[in-house]
């Protein structure tokens, strides 16, 4: 892929290519869903769940080496309302887990009752529990819901002080990466006298790419490749790979874009991706 980009004094010309005709890459990914069970009324859910889950998607997964799953029962330390009194709740959560062979649309394969207590007392010297959690395995869908929050002994103010569920999802799998795939550059508008020496290059993202090599070179009017692109006789090329042998700079980049600074005299500058 070739694309053309004018300026007074520099132009810059485009290539795509791949690391590798077939792969993996190791992916950690995390899904998070919060409650505000301050406000909540009873029988309030929450779904958490893996985006592959059920989806054409599930078969872009090569292996997966683990599935954390995580019910939390919190104070809500984020609120602005700061309880002037101890107190200590205790909720009863109902947690329905769907696992790797399971169908999401079906009902849950594993559920789990659980009671959670929370504590807070603003004297500072006091040790609390502000927070209670459970863990699961292997669920790449949680729904979870509240089947009552209730104060403990004397320890109960009004308005309820401020707390949350939570649920998330923790999966670090090796997702499938065909380097068939090209990423496409994005944004390349004409270069303009006024614009400054650097030029941002963007592209877009390959499923299972961990990386990126955005590698470039320059060549002067004067050489034989500059000769060649100002007599428009480049389109005879079948392969660019010859441009780089020489006097290439390359960036390996975790992003979908790289900034190039363009300190070059009247000429052509030529760019190649692949990932990896």
């Amino acid at each position: 892929m070739r694309t053309s980009i004018s300026k007074r004094y520099t132009k810059t010309f485009f290539l795509a290519c791949c690391l590798l005709l077939m792969g993996s890459s190791l992916q950690a990914q995390r899904w998070f869903k919060l409650l505000d069970v301050s406000v909540a009324t009873m029988n309030d859910t929450i779904i958490v769940k893996d985006d592959k889950f059920g989806t054409p998607d599930w078969n872009t997964i090569e292996s997966t080496q683990s599935v954390r799953n995580l019910l939390l029962f919190e104070i809500n330390e984020d609120s602005t309302l700061i309880a002037n009194q101890a107190f200590t709740y205790e909720a009863q959560i109902e947690v329905d887990l769907w696992m790797a062979n399971d169908d999401p649309s079906a009902p849950p394969s594993q559920i789990a009752i659980e009671t959670l207590q929370i504590e807070y007392d603003p004297d500072a010297s006091k040790s609390i529990a502000f927070r209670a959690l459970r863990q699961y395995t292997g669920a790449h869908q949680m729904r979870i819901r509240v089947i009552s929050v209730d104060p403990v002994g004397s320890g109960w103010i009004a308005p309820a002080p401020a707390m949350r569920v939570a649920g998330e999802i923790q999966i670090e799998r090796d997702l499938v990466f065909d380097c068939t795939q090209k990423s496409n550059f994005q944004n390349v508008p004409p270069l303009t006298q006024s614009q400054s020496n650097s030029y941002l290059i963007e592209w877009t993202g390959i499923e299972g790419a961990e990386e990126y090599d955005l590698e470039w070179t320059f060549y002067d009017l004067e050489s034989e490749v500059g000769a060649a692109i100002a007599n428009s006789t480049t389109d005879t090329y079948t392969d660019f790979g010859f441009l780089f042998q020489n006097n290439a700079t390359r960036v390996t980049v975790n992003a979908n874009s790289y900034e190039v600074q363009l300190l070059y005299p009247e000429g052509y500058v030529f760019f190649r991706l692949r990932s990896a």
